[in-house]
Parts: C-alpha cells; structure tokens; sequence
C-alpha cells in the first residue's frame, strides 16, 4: 500500500509554518480527532483514503500507483476573525496541496459538535501517487 501521510503532513505544517512563524508543531495533528483539546488555531491534516489504480496495474503482484484521499480541518476559536483565520489557513494548505499536484475536491465550514463556539473549516484533496511521486489527476 502506498501511504504518503508523513510526506504529505510534514510539507504541509512545514509550509504553513514558513507563512505564520507564530504556530508551530503543538499546532498541526494528523490523527483523526473531535477536534484540537488545547492549541489554536489548530491544524488536522490526514490520509483517509487510498484506492489501487487499476489503470497504472501491470502483472506484478504490487500496487504501483494509488489515489490518496486528505483530510485537512482548521479550527480557530478566536473571539473575532475565526472564520477568516480559518479561511488563511485552509487557504495556504491548499497552496501547499496543489504544488504538490493535488485536486480540491471540497471546501467549507462545517458545524463542530463538540463546541460550536470554534469554527471548523475542512477541506478534502486527492491525488495520484506512487512511492516517489506525485502525479495530477
């Protein structure tokens, strides 16, 4: 199986945190979660999904490409402006995602059910891969 969740998660806090020197590692998690427990704004960025690419398969018993399925969630819980520090930082992962070939698939705010007073904004990526590369869809 091809998992690219280390690669993906260190690029991406790496890359934001070039952008916003304030945050740093006690910011970013990359296990799924009800959400951050003590640091904001708090980045989640996770490999949920992975699908064997049946038009790169030949007759070798390995998967040689997959399509990989990303979470990233940023929750603020500023008491003006979480929705727009939300909306900067979704933003740059994004910027992160696509240079590395990624596709957008969704974006928005969604409800966060375990305290409404943060602000949650998800964001779903794909992108073809194999162990060494990243390949646009």
């Amino acid at each position: 199986m091809i998992d690219k969740s280390n690669e993906v998660f260190d690029r991406v806090m790496t890359y934001i945190m070039s952008e916003i020197p304030d945050l740093t590692e006690d910011n970013f998690g990359s296990d799924d979660s009800d959400g951050p427990s003590d640091y904001f704004p708090f980045i989640s960025i996770v490999q949920n999904g992975s699908l064997t690419s049946n038009d790169n398969q030949d007759d070798r018993l390995q998967e040689n490409k997959a399509i990989l399925m990303f979470t990233v969630e940023v929750y603020s819980n500023k008491i003006g402006g979480k929705r727009s520090e939300c909306r900067k930082i979704s933003s740059l992962a994004g910027d992160c995602m696509m240079q590395m070939n990624f596709r957008r698939e969704s974006s928005g705010f969604r409800t966060n059910l375990t305290n409404n007073s943060i602000a949650r904004h998800v964001s779903t990526y794909s992108v073809l891969a194999d162990n060494e590369h990243f390949y646009r869809r």
